[in-house]
């Protein structure tokens, strides 16, 4: 599928340029967090085609910033107030879904498999069946005086078959039972990760919004950014009279207790001028709230250099 931003106010997308939906969904929803980052709303146009077609299959506008963005969901909320969503809208709208980066996509119910114990052949049956039949011929050939004899045999064959298939039921029924505990586990640890980048993330980006910004009264603009910083650092503060216009992720990396994170982000140096440059810094959790530790560091920026 293809996006095409027709007119904006606030936001800083590519307009009248056909780009792959991917793409389009990745500009709005960063916009969308800076957005929120900054307090301000912003309002995009745009349609939709499908691939190698000229005439949109969708057209349609947003208001922004929304909590917990997302496309397709934002669209689907656009044909319900239509009407009801039939058939043909529910299939447009499954197709723009599997456009999306697979991290990115809506997921259905019916794509949440709950987990499933493995299967355990039952090993030896058909042998089992058979050597049945054939100690049950052995009893009736022999002579009565050894009928008890090979009847205790056979009844001992048969108990140690069936204790050599219930132990190796209950081995297989451990091992499936300590593998579904371990993928829970491993799902729980992802889930935490994603949470906390997300959290770190949205942190960086609203203290970035504050450190570069036109205020140019140091008191007031310690007073700002103090709920950011570890206390050694709020004296060290001065304006910068610098504001940011649009913030970029680009790197994190854990380093012992701290993280040294990486954004870029375009800054307006005079109302004809914009630059574009790396921020360097670094943080640390403390008391499930974070703190910046080493204040942000400059350097010029290009991409793929």
């Amino acid at each position: 599928m293809i996006i095409e931003f027709l007119e904006t106010s606030g936001l800083e997308l590519t307009l009248n340029q056909k780009m792959d939906l991917d793409k389009g969904f990745i500009q709005l929803k960063r916009q969308n967090e800076e957005l929120l980052a900054r307090s301000e709303i912003g309002w995009c146009s745009f349609s939709i085609y499908a691939e190698g077609q000229e005439i949109p299959a969708y057209e349609g506008e947003f208001d922004l910033p929304v909590q917990d963005f997302h496309l397709v969901r934002m669209i689907e909320k656009n044909f319900k107030k239509e009407g009801e969503i039939d058939s043909q809208v529910q299939a447009f709208l499954e197709i723009l879904n599997q456009s999306l980066p697979k991290y990115y996509r809506l997921k259905s119910e019916k794509d949440v498999k709950p987990v499933k114990e493995k299967k355990v052949r039952k090993v030896a049956s058909k042998e089992s069946r058979e050597l049945s039949v054939k100690m049950e011929h052995a009893v009736h050939e022999v002579p009565k005086k050894n009928r008890h004899k090979w009847f205790l045999v056979f009844n001992t064959l048969v108990a140690g078959l069936l204790l050599a298939q219930t132990t190796y039921f209950s081995i297989k029924m451990n091992q499936s039972t300590q593998e579904i505990v371990q993928l829970h586990d491993q799902l729980e640890t992802m889930q935490e990760k994603v949470n906390s980048q997300g959290q770190l993330d949205t942190f960086c980006r609203y203290f970035l919004t504050n450190f570069y910004s036109k205020e140019s009264d140091k008191e007031v603009y310690q007073d700002k950014n103090k709920v950011f910083l570890s206390n050694q650092l709020i004296d060290q503060l001065s304006p910068t009279e610098t504001p940011v216009k649009s913030i970029l992720s680009w790197n994190v990396q854990p380093k012992k207790n701290q993280w040294v994170v990486s954004y870029i982000v375009s800054l307006e140096e005079s109302k004809e001028k914009q630059v574009t440059k790396k921020v360097t810094f670094m943080l640390k959790e403390k008391d499930q709230k974070y703190q910046v530790t080493k204040l942000p560091q400059l350097e010029n920026f290009e991409i793929n250099s």
